[in-house]
């Protein structure tokens, strides 16, 4: 849906050649990524750490 969003020219708000798209893309897999890898870690965290490192983040659905 992102990449149709990127790639829809009507669109101002998004770039739209296809090497900005691909490497906006390829950042947002690897943020992502990484956020899965932090979140498997949770369950072993004290809860200081999980504040430490969660805490200031937030629900955006």
């Amino acid at each position: 849906m992102m990449l149709a969003a990127y790639r829809n020219r009507k669109s101002s708000r998004y770039p739209t050649d296809e090497e900005t798209v691909n490497q906006s893309c390829r950042g947002l897999e690897t943020v992502t990524l990484e956020q899965m890898q932090r979140a498997e870690d949770i369950p072993s965290l004290s809860q200081e750490e999980f504040d430490a490192d969660w805490g200031s983040m937030k629900c955006s659905l």
